[in-house]
C-alpha cells in the first residue's frame, strides 16, 4: 500500500497532525482523556462485580427463604353420588397443597396413582395423568382433586360404605394414594414432594406411610 507525500506530511512531519496532537501544549488534554477512558473502563468492572454479587446475594437469600410444599388433608367425596341417573359413582380423592415455605412455588406437575388391595403397593408415578403447572405463594393452599374410577372406585364404595362387613384379608379393604409434586424455586432449582397415604375409615381420610422413597418433602 502506497502513502502519498501529502499524506505522510499531514500525519508524521513537525505541523502534521499527530504531531501537534501530542504536542506540549495539548499533552494535559490528552491525559484527562487517557484518565477519563480509563475511569469509564474501570466503572464498567466495578458495575459488573457488584451486580455479580447481587445476584449472588439475591441467590442466597432465596434458597435461606426456599419454598417447602407439603400435602395435607387427602380426603375421599361423593363416593356414592353417580353422575347422572343410573350411572355408577365416581368418588372424589381430595387434597390440599400448602407451600410451607418463605417464597413463591412454581409447580410443574402432580402426578397421582390410586391403588387398592391387601398389601402395600410399589408406587410407578411415570406414566400417570398429571395436574396442570400453576404457582403457591407463602402460607397459599390450593385444593386438588383427582377422580377414581374401576376397582379403585369400588373399593373406595365398599370400604366407606360397608367397612364392617369386609373381611381382613378381603383385596377391596385397603385403599392407597401416591403421588409427587414436582416445583421450582425463584433461583430455579428443582425440587419434589412425595406422598403415599392409605386411607383411614375411623379417621376418614388419608395418613402416611413411613416409606421415605415415597413420602418425603425435598
Amino acid at each position: 500500500m502506497r502513502i502519498s507525500f501529502v499524506t505522510f506530511a499531514a500525519v508524521l512531519l513537525p505541523n502534521g497532525y499527530f504531531c501537534r496532537l501530542f504536542s506540549a501544549t495539548n499533552l494535559p488534554s490528552m491525559l484527562l482523556v487517557l484518565v477519563g477512558i480509563g475511569g469509564i473502563i474501570v466503572a464498567i468492572f466495578t458495575l459488573n462485580k457488584i451486580e455479580r454479587q447481587a445476584k449472588a446475594s439475591e441467590n442466597a437469600i432465596t434458597l435461606q427463604f426456599r419454598p417447602r410444599l407439603a400435602i395435607r388433608g387427602i380426603t375421599i367425596h361423593d363416593w356414592n353420588v353417580a353422575p347422572h341417573v343410573g350411572g355408577e359413582a365416581t368418588p372424589r380423592i381430595e387434597f390440599a397443597i400448602v407451600n410451607a415455605g418463605a417464597s413463591v412455588a412454581h409447580i410443574v406437575e402432580i402426578v397421582i396413582q390410586t391403588y387398592s388391595g391387601d398389601s402395600l403397593p410399589v408406587p410407578n408415578l411415570e406414566h400417570d395423568a398429571s395436574i396442570g403447572d400453576f404457582a403457591l405463594a407463602p402460607g397459599e393452599t390450593a385444593i386438588r382433586h383427582v377422580l377414581t374410577a374401576g376397582m379403585v372406585a369400588t373399593a373406595i364404595q365398599w370400604l366407606v360404605g360397608n367397612q364392617r362387613l369386609l373381611p381382613k384379608d378381603d383385596i377391596r379393604s385397603r385403599v392407597f394414594v401416591a403421588g409427587i409434586v414436582r416445583y421450582r424455586d425463584d433461583v430455579g432449582i428443582s425440587r419434589s414432594t412425595g406422598f403415599f397415604r392409605e386411607y383411614k375409615p375411623s379417621l376418614k381420610r388419608f395418613v402416611a406411610l413411613s416409606d421415605p422413597d415415597y413420602e418425603y418433602e425435598d
